[in-house]
């Protein structure tokens, strides 16, 4: 039996998302709930397992039946903010590539066909709103402050993360074969990452590339031509830049990034996509407290770029940490917000649905706290000066409360 239910999300019955420890949940958005069994592509038979887990079944039934998963949240917030959600953009993907998208009397359905894989934490960039799962940087920086977390499982299982090295791993994702449709990679930097390399040159080998479309989420740092020159031999190449802000408040965001070199690797990659087999470009910009007064800053510069468009922008509202989340900022900060977007000449909507989510939580004294103190620190330690990245906060920083 079919379901026609608006709240259907395909996601669970076609697609395998991998964190970069191996860690299966069902999409990078899922907010995993106490008591869920941990499944882990260390142990080879856990993806079948996964795939036909109780967690699972019961997850595709409440789709079934109409209902909004607790861990599936994030998504139904997004709606509704009046942003186009993740859940709807991949189910739109699969249904258009596929006539019968799945049969939901088939237990497990289908065999997965679409992938998002993080292969490890190699990254040359340390993220302020990241963490030692995504940036080996971030890990060095760590262990560094402090040594003895060197001790700790879970920065053991941080430093060395090797699950897409075994063979039968491998088997067991491409078992599908015929049926790949789409293949995401983000990290860690995929564009920098030797693995991802490899991957590519294997699903060359195997004759599976012509069929399958990949998908990244990077930072644009760096094309290396030993990566950019394997488009072509796909289906589709479709990029998500992560653009925060421009100038010198994206160099300390992501940080140690140089802004000049970022923004001729958009041009690019934007301006020459049929070189680079490229069939979408979209910057992806994620919402938290530093860039919140300088997104219409941000939606100026796409404006101004002939081979940009608003159609190719999104964003993502900063889930964690929380003290760089803006649904936590103080109501005061979060009014002089609004004050600014009012005077914003361009990307009305989208400011609008940004100032939607920032409403939908209560303002945390203790977290704007963390939040000032480590922004300082940061500042004075990579030689940043906060009230020229970020002037608005000016009079919140040194405000004793």
């Amino acid at each position: 039996m079919k379901s026609k239910n608006k709240n259907i999300c395909l996601l669970p019955w076609l697609h395998v998302f991998a964190d970069s420890k191996g860690g299966l949940i069902p999409c990078c958005l899922y907010r995993e709930q106490a008591g869920e069994k941990s499944f882990n592509l260390h142990k080879s038979e856990d993806l079948k397992n996964y795939w036909s887990s109780q967690q699972l079944k019961s997850l595709r039934q409440q789709f079934l039946d109409g209902e909004k998963p607790i861990g599936c949240q994030a998504c139904f917030e997004h709606e509704e903010a009046g942003i186009p959600s993740y859940r709807q953009g991949q189910s739109q993907l699969l249904k258009s590539t596929i006539d019968e998208a799945t049969d939901f009397s088939i237990d497990p359905p289908y065999q997965p066909v679409s992938f998002d894989l993080r292969l490890g934490n190699i990254c040359n960039l340390k993220c302020n709103m990241c963490g030692p799962h995504s940036s080996k940087l971030i890990l060095k920086d760590l262990l560094k402050e402090d040594p003895t977390r060197a001790q700790l499982e879970e920065f053991k299982s941080y430093m060395n993360i090797n699950w897409f090295e075994k063979e039968e791993i491998w088997n067991q994702l491409l078992s599908s074969q015929g049926q790949i449709m789409q293949i995401h990679l983000t990290g860690g930097e995929p564009l920098i990452m030797p693995e991802v390399e490899v991957l590519l040159r294997m699903l060359i080998k195997k004759n599976l590339s012509k069929q399958i479309i990949l998908s990244f989420n990077s930072n644009v740092t760096t094309l290396r031509d030993s990566t950019t020159r394997l488009f072509n031999s796909f289906k589709g190449v479709k990029i998500h830049a992560s653009i925060d802000a421009i100038g010198k408040l994206s160099e300390f965001i992501r940080y140690p990034s140089n802004w000049d070199k970022v923004k001729n690797n958009i041009e690019e990659l934007a301006s020459k996509r049929l070189q680079y087999n490229i069939i979408e470009f979209q910057i992806h910009s994620t919402i938290q407290n530093e860039n919140i007064f300088q997104l219409p800053t941000l939606l100026e510069f796409i404006e101004s770029q002939d081979y940009l468009n608003f159609d190719e922008f999104n964003f993502f509202p900063l889930e964690g940490p929380p003290w760089h989340n803006i649904r936590y900022l103080p109501d005061s900060i979060k009014n002089e917000v609004r004050k600014k977007y009012s005077l914003a000449k361009y990307g009305k909507n989208i400011l609008q649905s940004v100032l939607k989510i920032m409403d939908q939580g209560k303002e945390d004294p203790n977290m704007f706290r963390q939040f000032k103190n480590l922004t300082l620190k940061r500042c004075s330690e990579r030689g940043f000066n906060w009230d020229e990245l970020a002037p608005e906060y000016m009079d919140f920083f040194t405000s004793p409360n």
